[in-house]
């Protein structure tokens, strides 16, 4: 995913983009009974900091992601 949209979007949306996915592919883990995400709970500040979190990750992990080749 990253490669391709990097080629198009540039590096810093393509982060941004691949956050924004990420926190959405965890929303789920938010209504399954037992998970550390359901605990949470998505409407108190810890939930919202999980899916915040996401983004600075991304593009931490896209910029290693780069320098790695």
């Amino acid at each position: 995913m990253h490669p391709r949209l990097r080629a198009s979007m540039g590096r810093f949306l393509t982060s941004l983009l691949v956050g924004v996915v990420w926190a959405g592919w965890h929303l789920p883990l938010f209504f399954i009974d037992g998970t550390v995400q359901q605990k949470l709970g998505l409407d108190t500040l810890g939930g919202l900091l999980f899916a915040v979190s996401t983004v600075p990750m991304a593009l931490l992990t896209g910029y290693a992601y780069e320098r790695a080749g």
